[in-house]
C-alpha cells in the first residue's frame, strides 16, 4: 500500500467519534529505508462526527462497519493519495511549492450532486457542460484560502460515499469540519511547503488504537513520542 511512498502525512484521534486530533510528518529515502519522524505533532480537527472508513489505498477486505458516506460530517479513514494543493493566491506566488498548485478563482467548484458525472471533482466550470445541482465554489469559503486535496473516493467515485474532502483551515481550535481535516493557517502552510510530488505523499488517517492493530499489517510507521 505504501510502496513508492516517501512522504506520509499521519492523522490519528483517540476514538472513531473523536473530532479532534494530531498529524505528523515521516519520510524516508526509499522503499526500504526506515520512516523518519520529521518535526513534531500539529493539532488538527477532524468531522463533527468523527472518523469512518473512507474508499482510498487501503483494503476494502478488512471489517468496515462504519463507512464514510455524503454528508454524514464524518472524516474518511484509511490511507489515501494526496492531490494538488489550492488557495486564493496566484500561481506566481505558490511557485515555490514542490507539489501541484490551483488558484481558486470564481469558476472552480467542487460538485457534490451525486447524480452529476462530475461528482468529487473540482472542475472549471468554463471548460465542461455543467450537469449539476449541488456544489462548493471555492473561491467564497474563506477556510479554502489555502488547502490540500485529499483523494478519498478518487478518481472513480463511488456515489453517496462521500466528496470534496481537503485539508483546510479550521475555523476554530475545537471546532469539527463537516468532513474534512483542518489546522491553523500556519501550520498547514507548514505542509505544503514540505510536500514533494517526486515523493508521492500519501495519508493515513486513523483512530490510534486502529493504527496501532495494522501498523504491522500495513507496514506503518511505528509512532514517535
Amino acid at each position: 500500500m505504501l510502496a513508492g511512498h516517501h512522504q506520509l502525512l499521519i492523522v490519528t484521534t483517540n476514538n472513531w467519534d473523536e473530532e479532534q486530533g494530531e498529524i505528523q510528518f515521516y519520510e524516508r529515502t526509499n522503499d526500504d529505508s526506515i520512516w523518519t519522524r520529521i518535526g513534531t505533532p500539529m493539532p488538527v480537527v477532524l468531522g463533527k462526527r468523527g472518523l469512518a472508513w473512507g474508499i482510498g489505498l487501503h483494503p476494502t477486505t478488512i471489517e468496515m462497519s462504519l463507512k464514510k458516506m455524503e454528508g454524514d460530517a464524518k472524516s474518511p479513514a484509511g490511507i489515501f493519495s494526496l492531490g494538488s494543493a489550492f488557495g486564493f493566491a496566484t500561481n506566481s506566488k505558490m511557485n515555490h511549492l514542490k507539489i501541484e498548485y490551483l488558484h481558486l478563482d470564481e469558476f472552480i467548484e467542487a460538485v457534490d450532486d451525486q447524480l452529476s458525472y462530475h461528482y468529487n471533482h473540482t472542475v472549471n466550470n468554463k471548460e465542461i457542460t455543467i450537469d449539476w445541482h449541488s456544489s462548493e465554489k471555492m473561491s467564497k469559503e474563506p477556510l479554502y484560502a489555502i488547502g490540500l486535496v485529499i483523494n478519498h473516493n478518487f478518481p472513480n467515485p463511488k456515489a453517496g460515499m462521500g466528496s470534496a474532502i481537503f485539508f483546510h483551515i479550521w475555523e476554530q481550535e475545537h471546532f469539527g469540519t463537516k468532513g474534512c481535516t483542518a489546522m491553523s493557517r500556519e501550520n498547514l502552510t507548514t505542509i505544503l511547503s514540505w510536500l514533494k510530488r517526486d515523493k508521492n505523499p500519501a495519508l493515513v488517517q486513523l483512530p490510534l488504537f486502529k493504527y496501532n492493530e495494522l501498523q504491522n499489517d500495513w507496514s506503518l510507521p511505528i509512532l514517535n513520542y
